[in-house]
C-alpha cells in the first residue's frame, strides 16, 4: 500500500522537484499538487492525504502546518524560517494527534552531511563559522540551513565561539 502525499507549493522549484520524485516512486501516490489559490485544508480532506509537504514560504508555513495537523495528516515542512517556539508548539500537537511530523531546513543530501560533519568537527575545533552565499531571491537569511547547523554545532561545542580575545571590526558580524 502506497503512502498518500499531498504537495503544498507544488508550482515553485522545490515543489516540482518533490512532486517529479513522488510520481517516480512506487512507495508514494501523489494526490496533490496544490498552489496558492487552492485551499489545503478542503484539498487534504478531499484527497484523504496521509502526508503533506509543505515547501512554501516562512510567513505561511506555521499556518500551513497547523491546517495539516488538524486535518490529520503528517506534515513535512521544508521550508525555513520557523522559530524554535513554532517548532516545538508543532511537537506537541503531533504528538498529541499521533502524527508523525518533521521540520526539515534542507533537503539536499549534501547539506545533511555537512551539518552532521560540521557537528562531529565542532567537538575538535574551539573557533567556528558560519559563511553563507545565497541569491539576491533568497527569502530568509540567515538560512534555515545556517541555523540547523549552528544549532548541530552549539550542541557539541565545549568552549564558547567567541574568544575573549576575538576582535570584531563591525560590531555584531560575528553574531
Amino acid at each position: 500500500m502506497s503512502i498518500r502525499v499531498l504537495v503544498n507549493g507544488a508550482l515553485g522549484k522545490m515543489g516540482r522537484l518533490a512532486c517529479q520524485t513522488l510520481e517516480d516512486s512506487p512507495d508514494f501516490d501523489l494526490v496533490g499538487q496544490l498552489g496558492r489559490a487552492d485551499d489545503l485544508s478542503s484539498s487534504i480532506a478531499h484527497t484523504k492525504a496521509q502526508v503533506v509537504i509543505d515547501l512554501t514560504r516562512a510567513d505561511v508555513a506555521y499556518d500551513n502546518a497547523l491546517t495539516i495537523i488538524k486535518n490529520q495528516a503528517s506534515p513535512v515542512i521544508g521550508t525555513s524560517g520557523l522559530t524554535l517556539a513554532q517548532i516545538k508548539h508543532l511537537t506537541t500537537l503531533c504528538e498529541a494527534a499521533d502524527l508523525g511530523g518533521i521540520v526539515v531546513p534542507n533537503f539536499s543530501i549534501g547539506a545533511v552531511l555537512m551539518m552532521h560533519c560540521a557537528a562531529i568537527a565542532s567537538r575538535y575545533l574551539a573557533n567556528v563559522e558560519i559563511i553563507e552565499t545565497h541569491h539576491p531571491q533568497k527569502f530568509d537569511a540567515p538560512s534555515g540551513t545556517a541555523l540547523k547547523t549552528a544549532e548541530q554545532i552549539a550542541k557539541y561545542q565545549t568552549t564558547p565561539s567567541l574568544l575573549p580575545h576575538s576582535k570584531e571590526s563591525i560590531p555584531g558580524v560575528r553574531g
